[in-house]
């Protein structure tokens, strides 16, 4: 689970693979709190305030004032993939207007705050803010951005609202099917960095034609199938300098780069040279 904190907002970036009754907790701090769960189900609650089960599409928006310790459990085993923007107390008049949380309509009872959603623009950002993970300042530009669009979504539809983008829009022309398969595309990307297949070899192994998979990945994830590959490459790179676990040029290995051609792609993506990202650990 990554979070990053940026803008008065706090965003939840979730995407695991979990056992069956696997159980864990998560300590939320006050605020107003917005997320989607795309893939998993599970069971989750607060002490005195209920609990409830979510699965895939699960929208929960939810206000709190003091920290409150969550606790979860899988109720079989598979991925977990799961977005939450948190707007602090001090953020809610300066992004939401003087109504603050009223927008969103906050629940106060766990079970008051779940709805299922269909609505094709809340589970696009989500996914396209769950595709491009990282702290290099261009990362952390984008997942702002698309934190706020994602909170204005919620509240349009709550409204009864249609999407103001375009490119929000455009995410409905994936059908659930092919929408299932770019996730598997994305899978098995992500599975191995180190060899990933071209292309047409993954449209193939998903059942999906080359034109189709680049234009469900743009729509997904906001960026074309090179883009998402180079970025999940360059942030598990990092993330084994900065571990320590490995050295750069075994991080570059690992990541599917030669060490000479990682360092110039980190530079260019990061902002910092792979060796002083491993000094900054």
């Amino acid at each position: 689970m990554e979070v990053l904190s940026v803008f008065g907002l706090d965003i939840v970036l979730a995407d695991e693979c979990l056992a069956s009754r696997q159980s864990w907790t998560t300590l939320v701090q006050p605020g107003v709190w917005s997320g989607l769960q795309m893939r998993g189900t599970m069971v989750c609650g607060v002490e005195g305030l209920g609990e409830t089960t979510t699965g895939p599409d699960s929208l929960a928006t939810f206000q709190t004032v003091r920290p409150l310790e969550f606790f979860h459990h899988s109720c079989q085993p598979g991925p977990l993939s799961a977005v939450f923007v948190r707007v602090t107390e001090g953020g809610l008049a300066d992004l939401l207007g003087e109504d603050g949380a009223a927008a969103l309509c906050p629940a106060r009872l766990l079970p008051d705050a779940l709805q299922r959603t269909t609505r094709p623009a809340v589970s696009a950002l989500a996914w396209q803010m769950l595709g491009l993970s990282g702290q290099g300042a261009g990362q952390r530009l984008y997942l702002a951005a698309k934190a706020l669009e994602f909170l204005a979504a919620v509240i349009e539809g709550r409204a009864g609202e249609e999407p103001s983008t375009s490119a929000v829009r455009s995410a409905s022309c994936l059908t659930p099917r092919d929408h299932a398969r770019v996730m598997q595309a994305r899978d098995l990307i992500l599975s191995n960095l180190k060899e990933t297949p071209s292309v047409p070899d993954l449209a193939r192994a998903v059942g999906l034609n080359a034109t189709k998979l680049t234009r469900g990945f743009d729509r997904v994830f906001g960026m074309p199938v090179y883009a998402f590959i180079k970025n999940a490459r360059l942030t598990y790179a990092r993330e084994l300098i900065e571990s320590g676990t490995m050295t750069v040029s075994e991080a570059a290995y690992a990541a599917g780069y030669h060490p000479a051609t990682l360092s110039t792609a980190f530079h260019r993506h990061f902002g910092i040279k792979p060796s002083q990202a491993r000094r900054s650990r």
